[in-house]
């Protein structure tokens, strides 16, 4: 008797288990058909670059550029962020989507022909008086970040002997805390993947974080260099590349 009162116990918690997975499937394919694609406007930036801001504000890369307070980070980088993504705008780069009226996710999709911002633009924003404020050893640790990563990625695609070195440039990707693990970033980027696919062009990234690896891995990008930045007290870096598929 003790036996079967186990076996049973052990079935409902089977069936209960199995109703609540069927639950949070049903949940997620729920949010993923409300969800819209939309590139950012100015009247969200505000609300693009806080998203940003708090998502890296602990990623190895920033904290090295301005350690110390995660709270002063983030200010930081938010204004950073909104500064970045003024001067992207009108380039169709800064993709958000939303469920409803609520920016859910945000990444930065950048085409190989459309041109980095020179001096002027970045003077035409206020990106050059304002980070001075920040003190020169921020900007001196970020600048040092720009360049190793922009020289590492040349070592890379050099180093790869690509007849074709264009490529889409997928930066700060980043889900609503309260949306993660709900299938909000694959779909976020599968729409972004299928543009890809249709021009032909392999996309590029760069992170910090293991975790990603494992994410953008699903989504068919691949390692092509794993390697120590040597910037602040250093931090282990990633790149990883996804081939167009055939449409």
């Amino acid at each position: 008797m003790p036996s079967k009162r186990t076996k049973t116990r052990g079935r409902k918690n089977t069936n209960k288990n199995e109703t609540t997975s069927k639950k949070i499937k049903s949940n997620t394919k729920s949010i993923i058909n409300t969800l819209q694609f939309k590139y950012l406007t100015t009247t969200n930036l505000e609300d693009a670059a806080l998203l940003a801001a708090t998502a890296f504000a602990k990623t190895p890369c920033y904290v090295e550029i301005l350690p110390g307070d995660e709270k002063e980070r983030i200010l930081f980088l938010k204004w950073l962020f909104e500064k970045n993504f003024l001067l992207r705008m009108d380039k169709e780069c800064c993709r958000c989507t939303y469920d409803g009226n609520k920016l859910v996710s945000f990444f930065m999709f950048t085409l190989p022909d459309i041109r980095h911002p020179n001096f002027c633009d970045m003077l035409r924003v206020g990106l050059i008086s304002g980070l001075w404020s920040y003190g020169f050893s921020t900007v001196n640790r970020m600048l040092a970040t720009k360049n190793w990563m922009e020289e590492k990625e040349q070592e890379v695609l050099t180093n790869l002997k690509r007849k074709n070195t264009k490529m889409i440039r997928l930066e700060r990707m980043t889900v609503l805390p309260s949306y993660q693990g709900k299938g909000v970033g694959t779909a976020s980027l599968r729409e972004a993947l299928t543009e890809a696919d249709k021009l032909g062009l392999p996309c590029i990234l760069g992170t910090q974080e293991s975790r990603n690896v494992t994410f953008y891995g699903r989504l068919g990008f691949k390692i092509v260099d794993e390697c120590h930045c040597p910037v602040g007290n250093g931090y282990k870096n990633w790149m990883m590349i996804r081939e167009p598929k055939v449409v």
